[in-house]
């Protein structure tokens, strides 16, 4: 049996699954999740969004640690539309910090325990669960999903805020893609594509965007060296994953800042 991940209207991965294990219904969402011989549990949402458990950890590292081994200095952090509470638990790392995770179903929230109880059940206390936004202001937004064409976080920021959110693959419609991405890039001073190179699916591609900071020039090594029980992030990751081809330069120029 095959389970289907959509990338794009014109892209999707189908994963090979052996059986479900469960399934819950919320408000507004579903969520299944199945087991996997590669891959170990595999839920989706809403027949479309895919997490591996088995890659969990690497997009939370990511979207983690190299925003927070940039700007040492976030205390506010808002988490916008993401199931991974491992987010959550890498956060915790760092002393002195405020989340706000802001979720429209916070039954399937809670429902996501089953793919990782381990971390997702202490991550969920760690948190402050709002269903809408008001006038705070944060050092770090994190955006587990694609930027959709409504969304406009930059007045939500601090004077030296960093946004990071996934983008789609840039090497496919990559005229479309400058053009979505040039709308946004505008108002930041860094604006920076990286990716997790080592990541199974293809789906694990980032935005770095942020008003003052720069993620290679910026990086705190002191920090970056000494975070303790990742399975992805290193130093070395962190500076490595914004270096991309001479291609995607040349489509994006003027639309990534660095």
């Amino acid at each position: 049996m095959w389970v289907v991940n959509i990338i794009d209207e014109n892209l999707r991965e189908e994963l090979k699954i052996t059986s479900k294990l469960f399934e819950k219904k919320g408000e507004k969402n579903k969520i299944e999740v199945f087991d996997s011989e590669i891959f170990g549990k595999v839920a989706i949402l809403n027949d479309s969004r895919t997490m591996l458990h088995s890659e969990i950890a690497l997009d939370a590292e990511m979207l983690v640690h190299v925003p927070m081994c940039t700007n040492t200095e976030i205390k506010s952090i808002l988490v916008v539309d993401s199931l991974n509470l491992k987010i959550a638990s890498e956060l915790k790392k760092y002393r002195d910090i405020e989340i706000d995770f802001l979720v429209e179903d916070r039954d399937i929230l809670e429902a996501i325990n089953y793919l990782d109880r381990e971390h997702f059940s202490d991550a969920l206390k760690s948190v402050n669960i709002i269903e809408t936004l008001g006038e705070k202001k944060y050092d770090l937004i994190i955006i587990d999903r694609i930027l959709l064409e409504e969304d406009n976080f930059y007045p939500m920021l601090t004077d030296k805020g960093i946004v990071v959110f996934k983008s789609k693959p840039l090497a496919l419609q990559s005229c479309t893609r400058a053009e979505e991405l040039g709308k946004v890039s505008k108002d930041f001073y860094i604006f920076m594509p990286f990716t997790a190179s080592y990541s199974l699916g293809m789906d694990k591609n980032y935005i770095f965007a942020s008003k003052r900071l720069h993620p290679q020039s910026d990086i705190n090594l002191q920090k970056s060296d000494l975070i303790e029980d990742t399975t992805y992030y290193t130093s070395e990751m962190h500076l490595s994953s914004f270096y991309q081809p001479k291609f995607i330069k040349e489509s994006f120029r003027g639309v990534f800042k660095n």
